[in-house]
């Protein structure tokens, strides 16, 4: 990914309603971005479903945020402090790695 986009281009393609399906499904085949902001960007953060890799970005978060859950109650260990941590720390990179994915400061010159 070489091309850097003019200030401002990747919020313009955000905002555009036409990229929103159904009121918060973004698909917007334009936008180099494949995790963005939600609408209301305090919500947290959505995928580009318009991307390449959106899918299967969508099919791998699947994977990271439910496995370790089903995992730990298989051992007979939910409801515990070690099933509590697990599904925190899980949340926690998983925010902090959207949030990376969906800046705009990596495209935009």
């Amino acid at each position: 990914m070489n091309t850097k986009y003019p200030h401002g281009t990747l919020n313009k393609l955000w905002r555009d309603p036409h990229h929103w399906k159904w009121g918060g499904i973004y698909v917007c085949s334009e936008d180099p971005r494949w995790i963005v902001p939600k609408r209301q960007m305090w919500r947290g953060w959505t995928i580009n479903f318009g991307h390449p890799k959106g899918w299967i970005g969508f099919i791998l978060f699947t994977i990271v945020i439910i496995s370790p859950t089903l995992y730990l109650t298989s051992l007979g260990l939910a409801d515990t402090k070690y099933w509590y941590i697990t599904i925190l720390s899980t949340l926690l990179m998983t925010c902090i790695f959207c949030a990376f994915c969906a800046s705009t400061k990596r495209y935009e010159e």
